[in-house]
């Protein structure tokens, strides 16, 4: 079963989360906000979540979101404007060149460090990204199709009859 776990620091061990939207090889930037290193912590337990709620830290429901994503379960968006510590399933580390690109549903340990912070006129707790150990790593793949051998002498250029790209 998944636990977490609390260390001398104030950290906290998410074991076994799925991880969705996850940039940990290059930073995030949205609207006007300094660029962030971040991933969403899915699935959590009702323990992990009692113990991220205890930290202050608000812990969401998939199913509660404006368009439901039913698949995160009770979840968090651990960020950090320096780049968390990766290391594979046997705590080998991904040199910053090397991390992989995260796939969602992808299993992982992830720790996270509780943290308050003010920016504008809001204020708050949030889950400060510390360090990700990848278990079962999703590839994140952008290309929809695959090779097709047998189709391989029918290949034509893609442009159109004006000679023109598609």
């Amino acid at each position: 079963m998944a636990k977490n776990k609390e260390d001398k620091s104030g950290g906290i061990l998410l074991s076994e989360v799925k991880l969705m939207w996850a940039s940990l090889k290059e930073p995030r930037q949205d609207d006007d906000s300094p660029p962030k290193f971040q991933a969403d912590c899915c699935k959590l337990t009702d323990e992990q979540a009692e113990e991220l709620s205890a930290a202050g830290i608000e812990v969401r429901d998939g199913n509660l979101l404006k368009t439901p994503q039913p698949e995160k379960g009770f979840f968090i968006t651990a960020k950090s404007g320096l780049r968390p510590r990766v290391v594979d399933a046997m705590k080998v580390a991904y040199d910053p060149d090397d991390i992989p690109l995260i796939g969602n549903g992808t299993l992982a340990d992830v720790f996270v460090r509780p943290y308050d912070w003010k920016y504008k006129a809001r204020s708050g707790t949030s889950a400060g990204l510390q360090a990700v150990q990848i278990l079962e790593l999703v590839d994140y793949n952008t290309d929809p199709f695959e090779v097709k051998e047998k189709y391989a002498g029918n290949a034509q250029p893609a442009v159109t009859s004006s000679g023109a790209p598609f």
